[in-house]
């Protein structure tokens, strides 16, 4: 009676092991759908900044060192009449060396003097003003700008409306797909963020200052990207 029983037990252990038993599916885990979403925003640059300067040259030293200094303070004193705040103005190249004549024989080059170069370099908030300033800065007295750099003072906000645009933009994608296989969208099971990047300054290209300068900062992006898990139902 006892073999009767143990049998069909031990034939069910068998059919268990060759074939498998389903189990149910556990929400979230074998039925989901994962994308990537991208959120950007286009954005005016509020600030700029100016490297500027002035490079001298004399017989010694002490009168090239004097000539520069009499042009910087000049320079200075004209961004502080145009509204430039102190802490927007840096000193950001100093130097003092020997300048030679040009070489035209095999022999040693002979030094003629000395050239000292001062540059600033120059927050500029009001960006309408810029090409005044410039204006101002060359009659001045600056015979050096190395360019202008355009960038966005505070780009937090902006990064945080990025990110939110990238999330709606995974939603949306999910949901599209999640239809078109004839499923419904559920919950959020993972969310990731795969890049955040504010604009990098742009750099327009170094020219010499003239009259009436026209500046462009043109428009700088902000993107964000997500990847997210949504649970299928």
């Amino acid at each position: 009676m006892m073999a009767k029983q143990i049998v069909p037990f031990f034939a069910f252990c068998m059919l268990a092991v060759i074939f498998g038993v389903a189990e149910p599916a556990r929400a979230g885990e074998s039925r989901y759908i994962e994308v990537n979403g991208e959120g950007r925003v286009v954005l005016v640059p509020d600030l700029a900044e100016v490297i500027a300067g002035v490079t001298s040259r004399a017989p010694s030293a002490a009168e090239a060192l004097g000539v520069n200094n009499a042009l910087m303070e000049k320079i200075l004193a004209a961004l502080k009449n145009a509204g430039i705040n102190d802490r927007d103005v840096s000193t950001s190249r100093f130097s003092v060396n020997p300048y030679f004549a040009p070489r035209n024989t095999n022999g040693p080059r002979k030094q003629e003097g000395y050239q000292v170069a001062n540059q600033v370099k120059v927050r500029v908030r009001n960006l309408a003003g810029l090409g005044k300033l410039l204006d101002t800065i060359a009659n001045s007295g600056a015979n050096n700008v190395q360019g202008i750099r355009f960038s966005v003072d505070d780009p937090a906000a902006s990064l945080d409306e990025a990110r939110r645009r990238a999330v709606a933009d995974a939603k949306r994608r999910a949901a599209l797909l999640a239809e078109a296989a004839g499923t419904k969208l559920g919950a959020v099971i993972h969310i990731i963020e795969r890049h955040a990047q504010a604009p990098r300054p742009r750099m327009m290209a170094s020219a010499a200052i003239s009259r009436s300068v026209p500046v462009a900062p043109g428009e700088q992006v902000v993107t964000a990207g997500v990847g997210i898990r949504f649970a299928l139902e």
